[in-house]
Order: structure tokens, then sequence, then C-alpha cells
């Protein structure tokens, strides 16, 4: 091929690139030779580079070539234009007054500001025209005509409101927090209505939200709604349009994303935020963060800067809540619509039960991750091990003590502990935060924890309990990290302050704790080979759990999980009977006892299982094996997570001579295992065991 017939290939698959959908485009380009689509790929990255500026040389080019002034005084259709009202996202705009049909009638007409639209203007523009003459709503502002002038001009011709911007009117008019909820409710009523005839507005700001004489909320310019049907999809542009209000504009706009109903969710919020808080302007953004994020304090703390104390301890609480759900920087976590957004915020006002909850802690530990990559799968499991197993057992155990009538100590430590984990996730900096480091600095998950550590004092003096709490957690998250010396003296220190307090106080609490720590210690001990020494204190540990008289959901578990503990250390010592013995009564203590997704019963019966298939049963061992690998399968547990149950399954099988039944497993955990990221270990006892079997069955074939 010529250097010619290369280029003119070359720009005719580029024409060809640029119609498709980014995803399609994808998957296209795939099927082409791989030197060819690297030139494409690098033409199409220029491409969007500069776009973006060429399209805005062109705007700055055509804005100049038209001027308001000569339009005044003409006419367009039954239209004449009296005076300029201002300009919108893509239009000039107009008053005009009917002057033909027989009655008077007043109208706001927007024009484009280019006497030559581009293709992209003109298909924008009728987009917008045939959009509004469906709409039908009290709170959007009606369209009256539209049409083409002679000269080829596109006009709109909308109902014309005399109104104040959202936030002006509720300053002026000194709106109570109610007042403010309500006409928020008017505006999500007005965007839902658009939304059920698949239309996003996009540009949602107070000054696109007029209240009348009459109270009634009006939604102005949907001069960038987009239908949401397949063609608007597939000529969306979405990384060229940027016609848009920063201030209130979502992330995925910012960054050229897809735009769904959830953008407005977002700006409404927003807005919401502005009106409520009583803030003159929406907060400084900035750019996003490394993980994407755009912090928008809570309401309440923007009332309380703006020198108003009553709304801010009116806002606090559930209404924050609501708010910052529908503020959300990942889409799929804001309200599903406006109408579920409105219906949040009354029920807040109302003091009922809400249905938006604060970022998770797993949500806010992935993000905290992302902002420190440095950190390892296994510093990640020891974060989530600290964070969310710490403020479930003491929810939990809030939530016992209060039906148990003995509340109060419990809920205060509960909610001092959550609010002390959860201060450590959203911190915009936590290294600054913890250690007094500058910003920007480097700081690994080991040192999080070593910081939190030096604070545990610190923040619950006067609450041993809670801060034995605390240090378990911490200890939890260092053996995850192997870090079993500092880990270990986190124990102690924990025990003995939990045995120090007898029965004073709160027994149970006590007790409970105290049994972890046992448990904890016990597994460091096994982990070392000490299983003698480990035995004592699971033995112990399993009495403590015995004498608390109502023990919370996690640490039930964690009672359950000390038996089969036991089971695992007695094997350790080849007692197999007493072993066997323990992890039975694991699993019927589990069945009866824990919630059936619970995880220590899928794991005692793989253990039991391989106990049983070394004793020479392996027709319990393949019933084991079977039920354990259901239950795992049914809960989603990770393929990693089951080859344990599934190698002995096999090895069953193979036991059993079921040559049949075993082929047909090795082919499934060989397909399960080639997408298995990161692969097993060759060197581990799971490989070894694998390719035994691999072997055998080779050998029969």
């Amino acid at each position: 091929m010529t250097a010619s017939e290369h280029h003119a290939r070359l720009t005719a698959l580029f024409g060809e690139a640029l119609e498709l959908d980014p995803e399609q485009r994808d998957t296209w380009l795939l099927q082409l030779p791989a030197e060819l689509a690297a030139e494409l790929r690098s033409l199409l990255f220029h491409h969007q580079r500069t776009a973006p500026a060429l399209e805005q040389i062109r705007a700055v080019a055509s804005e100049r070539a038209i001027e308001p002034q000569p339009w005044l005084g003409r006419r367009l259709g039954v239209w004449q234009i009296d005076a300029v009202l201002g300009e919108g996202g893509m239009g000039m705009v107009f008053a005009v007054h009917r002057v033909e049909g027989g009655f008077e009638q007043q109208g706001a007409l927007k024009l484009l500001r280019t006497r030559f639209p581009n293709g992209r203007q003109i298909e924008r523009f009728r987009q917008e025209r045939d959009a509004l003459a469906r709409l039908d709503h009290p709170g959007i502002a009606r369209l009256l005509d539209g049409g083409e002038s002679a000269d080829g001009e596109l006009y709109l011709v909308m109902e014309r409101i005399s109104g104040v911007s959202l936030d002006r009117h509720a300053r002026q008019q000194g709106l109570t927090l109610g007042q403010c909820i309500d006409l928020i409710e008017q505006a999500c009523a007005a965007v839902a209505y658009a939304h059920r005839h698949l239309i996003v507005h996009r540009d949602i700001k107070p000054d696109n939200l007029l209240v009348s004489a009459e109270g009634q909320v009006k939604l102005l310019d949907f001069g960038i709604a987009r239908l949401l049907d397949v063609q608007a999809a597939r000529k969306a542009e979405t990384t060229q349009e940027r016609a848009w209000t920063p201030a209130f504009a979502a992330p995925e706009q910012i960054a050229g994303g897809v735009i769904t109903t959830a953008t407005d969710v977002y700006a409404l919020g927003a807005v919401a935020w502005l009106l409520l808080s009583g803030a003159e302007r929406a907060p400084e953004q900035g750019p996003p963060s490394a993980d994407g994020d755009r912090r928008w304090p809570p309401p309440s703390q923007a009332a309380a800067m703006a020198g108003r104390p009553a709304r801010a301890r009116a806002l606090r609480g559930d209404i924050d809540t609501v708010v910052c759900c529908a503020l959300n920087t990942a889409s799929e976590r804001r309200y599903p619509s406006t109408e579920d957004f409105a219906a949040d915020l009354r029920r807040a006002l109302q003091r009922q039960p809400i249905r938006a909850r604060r970022d998770s802690i797993r949500y806010r530990l992935g993000r905290f991750l992302q902002r420190h990559r440095g950190a390892s799968a296994a510093a990640g499991l020891a974060l989530l091990a600290l964070f969310a197993t710490t403020a479930w057992s003491l929810r939990e155990a809030a939530r016992a003590n209060r039906e148990a009538g003995r509340a109060d100590a419990a809920l205060v430590r509960s909610d001092r502990i959550n609010q002390f984990l959860w201060s450590v996730l959203t911190a915009p900096d936590p290294a600054m935060q913890l250690l007094g480091w500058k910003a920007g600095a480097k700081m690994t998950v080991g040192d999080l924890l070593q910081g939190l550590e030096g604070r545990v004092d610190d923040e619950f003096a006067g609450d041993p309990i809670a801060a034995a709490n605390i240090r378990l957690a911490l200890a939890q998250g260092q053996m995850a990290m192997q870090q079993l010396d500092t880990a270990e003296a986190q124990i102690k220190r924990s025990l003995q302050t939990l045995v120090a307090l007898g029965a004073d106080g709160e027994q149970d609490a006590a007790l409970e704790a105290q049994a972890a720590a046992r448990q904890m210690w016990a597994r460091i001990r096994l982990v070392r080979g000490e299983a003698s020494t480990a035995e004592v204190l699971l033995r112990q540990a399993v009495s403590d759990f015995s004498r608390v008289q109502r023990l919370t959901p996690l640490r039930h578990l964690s009672a359950v999980a000390a038996v089969h503990d036991l089971g695992w250390c007695l094997a350790r010592q080849g007692r197999q009977d007493e072993a066997e013995r323990a992890y039975r009564e694991a699993i019927e203590r589990a069945r009866d006892e824990l919630p059936p997704n619970n995880p220590v019963l899928p794991i005692s019966l793989a253990v039991l299982a391989e106990l049983r298939l070394a004793r020479g049963d392996a027709a319990e061992a393949l019933a084991l094996a079977r039920e354990s690998l259901r239950l795992q399968r049914t809960h989603g547990v990770p393929v990693a997570m089951l080859l344990p149950a599934w190698i002995t399954l096999a090895e069953a099988l193979d036991a059993l001579g079921d040559r049949t039944a075993l082929a047909a497993e090795m082919r499934a955990l060989s397909s399960a295992l080639a997408h298995l990221q990161p692969p097993p270990d060759p060197g581990s006892a799971l490989s070894r065991r694998l390719q035994s079997l691999r072997q055998r069955l080779g050998a029969d074939e």
C-alpha cells in the first residue's frame, strides 16, 4: 500500500471512529491490525484534546458575529422583540410580545447567538424545542412557540416568568426551614416530571429556579436538555459539552462522563445545600481530589459559619445526611430520583426515619485506600477489620443494651467510637490529623495504625472498655499485616485493663472484650506453633463467652468461632478425636445460633471434611465438602475462598473412585483458577494437592 493509499484509508477509518460510541470504538479498534489501531488511537487522543479548544474558538467567533442591539424592534413570526433579557446556555434571550392572533401575550424568546449555526447547534436547538413541546407542568416554564425566521434563524418562545431566584427569595422573605423545603419539593417535582419524559436538565441552579409572587417555583432554561433515548445517547458527545455551571455541576459532568437523571439529583442537592444553609454562595470546590471526590461540608456547618446557630442545630443530623446523600460523588450512591430526595427531606423535617445513610465504613475505607495507593491488600483487610468490626460491634452492643434497659453507657461509647473512626476516614489528610505531618506526605496503613494507637488514651480517657475495644481492633489490623509482636502487645494491654475491671461496671461488655482478646492472642500463639498455650487461652475464651448473659451478634459469631479455633488447635496437637468433637460442636452451634450467611459454618464444614477424609471416611467428607461449597456459593464467596472445600471434594471423589465426577470437577476447578488473580502460590499445600489430583487423573486417562 502506498503512502497516499494508507493516508486515505486512515482518514476514512478516523471518520468512522468518530461516529462510534467510546465503548463501541474500543471493540472496533481491537478488530483492526495492531499498527493501524495504534495510529488511530493516537489521532483520537489528539482530537479529544484539541476539539474543545477549537469549539471554544468557534464559539467566540460566532458570538462576535452578532450583536443584540440590531434585533431590538425586529419581528420573528408573530413576535416582536422588545428588550434583551440575558443569555442562556446557548442563546440570546429577548423580551417579546405577540403582534398577531387577536390577543396580548408576553414571552421570552431565545435565539441562537450565531447567524450561521453549525450542525450541532441546530440539532441541539431543535431537540430543545421538541422536548419542551412535550412538557406541561406548573413548575416548568411553558413553550409558547418555536420555529425559524425567514433568514433561517432558530428561536423558541417561552412563558415569561416574573419572579426572583430561589435563594434570593428565601433571603428576602426570611423563610423558615419548612418553607425552604416546600420550595425544594416543588423544584424536585418539576424535574421529576421532566425525567419521566426522558429529559435531563443538566444546568439546575438558583438562577434557573424562579419563585413567582404566588410562591410557585418555575424551572427555566432547558437549553442543554438531552432526550435520553437511544438516538440521543448514540449522538451524545459528553466530553465536549460544557454548557453547565461549575458550582452546581456533578462530578461526572466535570469529568466528561455519562449524564443521567442522577446528574440533576446532584444539582438539586447543591441548590438545597445553598437554600437550607443560608450561605450566599456554593463552596469553592477546586479540582477533584485524587479519588475523584469533591467535598461539600454538611449544610449545618455552612449555616454555623454563616452566623445562623439555630438553623445549624435544626440541620444537624438527618437533614445533613439527606443533602449529603444527594451530593454524593458517586452517582449510583445518590437518590435514585428527585422524588426520593424530596421525600427524604420531608421525612427528616418531620423527624421520621430517613432512607439515606452516611457512606458505609466499607465505602469510606475504599476511598481512603484510593488516596493511599501504597497500601497492600493485607493492609486493606487490616483497616476493614479495624473500622467495620469495631463500629458494628459497638453499635450492636448499644442496641442490645437499649433493649435490656441499659442503654446509656453503651450508646455513649458507640457514638464516641464511631465518631472517632469516622473522623479518620473522612479527614482530607489523615496524615496531618494523626501525626502532624506536612500536607501531601506519604502515609502507609502501618503509620495510620500507629497514629491511632497514640490517640487512644487521650480520646477514651475514663472509658477503659472503649479503649480496650479500640486496641483489640488495632491488634486485628496489625495481625492482618503480620505485625504479630505489636499486635500481641496491644492484646496484652487490653486484657490487663479488662481483667482489672472485674465485675465492676458493665460486666457483659468487659467479658465480651476479654474473651475476644484471649481468642486473638491464641491465634497469634497458633501461628507461632505454640498450640498448648493457645489451647489454654481458647478454653478461657470459650468460658468467658459462655458467661456473657446477652452476646452481641458480632461477639456471638466470635464465641462460635472460638470453638472452631479450639478444634484447629487440638488437631495441630494430633488430638483428632477431640478436634472432631469441637468442629461438630461449632457446626451445630453455627446452624442453630447464627444467621444463615455466617462464615463459621462453611469453614468448619470444610475443615471437618478434610479431617474425615484423612481418617478414611470419604463418603462423609464428600457430603461435608459439598455443603460447604453450596453455602459459600450461595453467599457469593470469592473463588479463592472456595479452594479448600473444592479440592477436598475432588479428593473425596478420587478416593471413592468416581472418575467421571472427578473429571468434571477438575475441569470446572481449572476453569475457575484460570481467571483467578492473583493465581495460587505454586508452593502452597493447596497447589500441591491440586497437582497430585491432576497427575492421578492424567494417569487414568
